[in-house]
């Protein structure tokens, strides 16, 4: 009888996103070269804005059944819910004895862990604007402070200005969380700065960068004929932008190719060899370029909306519905109006206001609001702005109706 085709299992969120999809494609390829069988434990979002969300879209991984595994793969930087990460490897680490585990893009208390080089790439941006384009006054937009992604890629920024001689200043450093918002967010900073545009922004992940570009373009800003813009982490929606971005494709099916290979050799008591492929350098048109080695996917966007994302009203992930009716109280409804009043496209704000007895409906029956006319004070339950200056969201604002 033939030994049992070893399987490995992989732990992951939102499976089908660009970094997920390539780093399993590529993990398939050198496992299946090894005989090796691959079952993937997706959760269907890596971000999910509630509790009860996350408690079950998040339970597929107790699918996994220990004795049926020979090793795992967790990608965890893609599983946004901290309890359901934790309760992975602690399982692993109680029930996975002796069989290899690894970790991808995150420190680990049980297991080897294993990161790509963001280094490299955001220090070939920086160079590329400063040798190719004689750049000197150049911004930066990092993740969140704490993401080891982010500071490496910050410390690459950093480094490669200093080795050029240009100096740092605090002041074009910007943090966000490598979601759109975070790049309309620094758009903003810089249009309002005394010291006027940078020649450059570079950011530290596609998402971001469009929405800085979004919000530039939207200010009359030219791009890159005004600012150029470089990124990390070259994606579809990057590559597919009005002004194709200029950035540096993460090896990601290189390094799940990789990880099968490590599964390999650590099952045959071998030390893998160490992952040394380096981001590969997208040059599109966001940093002045003529965009020569950008893909033909498919054609250019019209505008510099998110619509193709999970921003959509219309999009499969828009849980407005969902989670409007799952609140319980009128403060927590009106808080998930406020988060997602942005989706009304080209408003420049949104106001909500109740009749005052609102503030204590349900708490006392004999508190109601009749169909006909309106009470003497209101409640200013919502208001939201698009620069999201000035935002608010909740029953404690009141005025007189006759100031409407």
């Amino acid at each position: 009888m033939p030994d049992k085709r070893k399987r490995i299992a992989v732990f992951v969120g939102h499976a089908d996103e660009s970094y997920q999809r390539r780093f399993i494609t590529g993990l398939l390829k050198s496992s299946f070269r090894y005989d090796m069988d691959v079952c993937v434990f997706s959760m269907y979002r890596k971000y999910q804005d509630n509790p009860q969300r996350e408690a079950g879209d998040s339970n597929i991984f107790n699918l996994m059944l220990p004795s049926f595994f020979d090793a795992a793969v967790i990608l965890s930087d893609t599983i946004q819910t901290a309890d359901a990460l934790n309760q992975i490897e602690e399982r692993l680490h109680s029930d996975f004895k002796g069989k290899p585990v690894l970790v991808i893009e995150k420190d680990s208390e049980y297991f080897p862990c294993i990161f790509t080089d963001g280094y490299a790439g955001v220090a070939e941006l920086v160079a590329h604007l400063i040798e190719v384009h004689g750049m000197r006054d150049i911004a930066f937009l990092s993740g969140k402070r704490w993401h080891k992604h982010s500071q490496q890629r910050l410390r690459a920024y950093i480094d490669t200005m200093e080795s050029h001689g240009l100096k740092v200043s605090e002041n074009r450093i910007f943090y966000g969380d490598f979601w759109y918002m975070s790049g309309e967010e620094c758009a903003e900073h810089l249009i309002s700065d005394p010291e006027g545009l940078p020649e450059a922004v570079v950011c530290a992940n596609d998402a971001m960068t469009i929405g800085l570009c979004k919000a530039l373009a939207d200010r009359g800003v030219d791009i890159p004929g005004q600012v150029a813009v470089v990124s990390y982490d070259s994606t579809i929606e990057g590559q597919t932008s009005p002004v194709p971005i200029t950035s540096a494709l993460i090896p990601a099916e290189e390094f799940g190719e990789y990880a099968g290979e490590w599964i390999k050799a650590r099952m045959e008591g071998a030390e893998p060899p160490e992952f040394n492929v380096k981001p590969h350098l997208m040059i599109g048109k966001s940093c002045g370029c003529d965009g020569r080695d950008m893909p033909e996917i498919c054609a250019l966007r019209d505008t510099w909306e998110t619509v193709i994302s999970e921003e959509g009203f219309d999009s499969v992930n828009n849980m407005m519905a969902e989670n409007l009716l799952s609140q319980t109280d009128l403060e927590s409804f009106l808080g998930v109006i406020y988060s997602y009043a942005y989706q009304i496209k080209g408003a420049e704000s949104f106001h909500l206001c109740l009749c005052k007895p609102w503030k204590h409906m349900g708490a006392d029956a004999d508190h109601n609001v009749g169909n006909i006319g309106y009470t003497d004070k209101m409640i200013y339950a919502v208001k939201y702005n698009r620069d999201r200056k000035d935002g608010y969201a909740g029953l404690d604002n009141i005025f007189m109706t006759s100031e409407l």
